[in-house]
């Protein structure tokens, strides 16, 4: 059952949109004060208790924050999302049932209000660029600091984008390189697994020529020049995982 309770204290400023048109992805605005007459009604989502326990009593102290409800999981989060329809989730990209981003998809598709900010583990390329696809408002590390957390949300709740320098600089070297298709980035997994031409062949039930070229052209679309390589570029850009 989602965690419920009232606001907090202390105020902090608003924030003014930067320049651009909304949903943009413009510049992070920096704080500057402003009256805020009604709370920013709030969901939060992790995995974690004791970071959401940590994360409701920062944002409780902030008396235009209310944390409506907390809860671990994105069904959890789904079902509150319906009930409570908050202005701002906060949620972990990494959820015990579902993905986070998946997660936040479905609720952007149903409402145009409520404004979403992930908070990634490990901030790779893929997770960067899948969350800005999926319209995802804004992303931080989540061992971001509390200053930086203040301003995304007030930059969110204005209508605006954000996404950090260090995020921005992954989206535009997405951007520089043509994106995997599904079958190379299956490929791709298959040679993370140490599997033979063959071994692919047999798996997806294409030709030994087919393979070959789908191992060619991810290589090619990766800017490497061996399967090793290829392996390893695909883990620094996040279109797959250690094993």
């Amino acid at each position: 059952m989602p965690n419920t309770n009232g606001a907090g204290k202390r105020p902090i400023g608003g924030v003014e949109p930067p320049i651009g048109s909304s949903g943009e992805l413009g510049e992070p605005a920096k704080q500057k004060s402003a009256s805020v007459s009604v709370p920013l009604r709030m969901l939060l989502v992790d995995t974690h208790f004791f970071f959401r326990l940590g994360l409701r009593t920062l944002l409780s102290q902030n008396l235009y924050f209310q944390v409506i409800a907390d809860v671990a999981s994105g069904r959890e989060a789904l079902t509150a999302f319906a009930e409570i329809k908050p202005d701002v989730v906060i949620m972990g990209a990494s959820l015990p049932d579902q993905d986070g981003i998946e997660v936040a998809q479905q609720m952007i598709s149903t409402t145009c209000s409520t404004k979403l900010l992930m908070l990634c583990d490990q901030t790779s390329e893929e997770d960067v660029h899948r969350a800005f696809a999926a319209q995802v408002h804004g992303v931080l590390p989540k061992a971001t600091d509390h200053s930086s957390l203040l301003e995304a949300i007030n930059n969110i709740a204005a209508g605006r984008r954000y996404y950090p320098d260090s995020m921005r600089g992954l989206l535009r070297e997405r951007a520089s390189h043509a994106a995997l298709s599904l079958r190379e980035t299956e490929v791709l997994r298959c040679l993370a697994a140490g599997w033979s031409n063959k071994m692919i062949t047999n798996h997806l039930r294409v030709t030994d020529a087919t393979t070959k070229t789908y191992v060619t052209r991810l290589m090619q679309k990766l800017g490497v020049h061996d399967r090793t390589m290829a392996v390893m570029e695909g883990i620094r850009l996040g279109l797959i995982r250690p094993r």
